[in-house]
C-alpha cells in the first residue's frame, strides 16, 4: 500500500514539474583587451573585469543599466532632441511595438485569470405552442407555454498539475520579449535618426564651403581674365581659373542633393510629409559636441543588455515553460458526474455536471 502510494505522489510529482530556465552561465575572461589614444599615438591594454558571478548564479543577476536616457538631451542640439522625441512618440513601427507589447501583457493577465473561479450566468424567456399536427390523434388547441431558462455555470480549476501556472510564467516571458522587440526598435530609430541628421548638418556645412568656394574661385578667375586682358596674365592662369570654378560648380549639386537626402530620411523616420520636415531643416546649424561617454560597464553585461540579446534570453525562457504547461495537460484529469432532470412547461430545470479530460496519447 505504501508503494502504490508512493508511486502516486511520484506520478504526481512528475507531471506538476517541468524543466526550470536557467540563464547562460558563462564565466568571462579576468580581462579584455582595449585600445586607447595619447598624443596620437594608440597603444594597447587589457582591462580588468570586476568579480563575475559563479556559474549558475547568473539567472539571479540583474540587467545593467543602459546609457541615461537624457543622452541625447545632453547633447544640447534642441533640432536632435525634438526629432529623437517625436521618432519615439509618431513613428508606425514603435507604434506596432508598443501594441504588441500591450497584446502580450493582456495575455498573460487573461492567463492570471484562469488560476481564479470563472461563473457564467444566462437566462432565457420563450413562449410557445405545440401544433396538433405534431401528435397524431389530438383534438383541439394545446395552450399557450411560458418557458423561462435560467442557467448559471461556476468552474475553478485548481491547477494541480501547475498547467496554469507554466502558462502564465511563459505568457510573462513572452511579453518581456515584445518589451525587448520595442526596446530593440527605439534604439534602431534613434541612431537611424541621430546618423541622418549628423549627415545632414555634415553636408549643409559641406555645401556651405562648396559655395563659398565657388565665389572666391570665381573672383580669382575673373581676376585673372583681366590680367590677361590687360596683357600681364597668361592664358594657363586663366584656364586653371576656369577649370577649378568648373570644378566647384559641378559638386554643389550633388551637395544638395545630399542635403535633400536626409532631410527626406529624417521625415520619414518621425512620421511626417518629408517636405514639411525639409522646410523646418533648411537652415545650417553646427554639429553638436560630443560628451564624454561613461563607462558602460564590462563587456558580457553590454553584450547581455542588448535588445536582441535580452529578447533571445526571455523568448527560451518561454519555450520552457510552455514545455512545462503541454506536460501538465498530459497528466491532466479529472472525473465527472452528471444528472438532468426533463424541464416540464413552467417548470424550473436544474443541470449538475462535471467533465473529463484526459491525455488523448500520441
Amino acid at each position: 500500500m505504501r508503494s502504490a502510494v508512493l508511486l502516486g505522489f511520484l506520478a504526481l510529482y512528475g507531471c506538476a514539474t517541468a524543466p526550470g530556465y536557467r540563464s547562460s552561465a558563462v564565466q568571462p575572461p579576468a580581462s579584455f583587451r582595449g585600445t586607447t589614444d595619447s598624443d596620437g599615438t594608440a597603444s594597447v591594454r587589457y582591462v580588468a573585469t570586476t568579480a563575475s558571478p559563479a556559474p549558475g548564479a547568473a539567472a539571479d543577476a540583474t540587467v545593467p543599466a543602459g546609457p541615461s536616457s537624457d543622452y541625447w538631451e545632453r547633447l544640447g542640439d534642441t533640432t536632435l532632441f525634438r526629432l529623437i522625441s517625436e521618432v519615439l512618440r509618431a513613428n508606425l513601427d514603435v507604434r506596432s511595438a508598443r501594441a504588441r507589447v500591450s497584446a502580450a501583457r493582456s495575455d498573460r493577465v487573461r492567463s492570471v485569470l484562469d488560476l481564479t473561479p470563472s461563473a457564467t450566468l444566462a437566462a432565457g424567456y420563450s413562449r410557445q405552442r405545440l401544433s396538433t399536427a405534431s401528435f397524431p390523434g389530438a383534438f383541439g388547441a394545446f395552450p399557450d407555454q411560458n418557458v423561462w431558462d435560467a442557467g448559471l455555470n461556476a468552474s475553478w480549476d485548481l491547477d494541480v498539475f501547475g498547467g496554469i501556472r507554466h502558462t502564465v510564467q511563459a505568457r510573462g516571458a513572452l511579453a518581456d520579449v515584445a518589451q525587448e522587440d520595442l526596446r530593440d526598435v527605439q534604439v534602431t530609430l534613434t541612431a537611424e535618426v541621430a546618423r541622418a541628421y549628423f549627415e545632414l548638418r555634415g553636408a549643409q556645412e559641406q555645401l556651405q564651403v562648396a559655395r563659398q568656394n565657388a565665389e572666391n574661385q570665381r573672383r580669382t578667375f575673373d581676376l585673372t581674365r583681366e590680367r590677361l586682358d590687360a596683357g600681364r596674365g597668361s592664358a594657363f592662369d586663366t584656364e586653371r581659373a576656369q577649370a577649378q570654378l568648373s570644378s566647384t560648380l559641378a559638386s554643389i549639386p550633388a551637395r544638395e542633393a545630399q542635403v535633400a537626402a536626409s532631410q527626406y530620411r529624417i521625415g520619414t523616420l518621425v512620421g511626417r510629409s518629408p517636405t514639411d520636415v525639409a522646410r523646418e531643416l533648411e537652415q545650417t546649424a553646427q554639429l553638436p559636441p560630443l560628451p564624454e561617454v561613461t563607462s558602460i560597464g564590462t563587456p558580457d553585461a553590454v553584450v547581455r543588455y542588448r535588445p536582441d540579446v535580452a529578447s533571445a534570453e526571455r523568448f527560451a525562457a518561454a519555450q520552457g515553460a510552455l514545455v512545462g504547461a503541454a506536460k501538465a495537460v498530459t497528466c491532466r484529469g479529472s472525473p465527472s458526474a452528471e444528472r438532468r432532470a426533463m424541464p416540464r412547461p413552467n417548470s424550473i430545470r436544474w443541470e449538475t455536471g462535471g467533465r473529463c479530460a484526459t491525455p488523448s496519447g500520441r
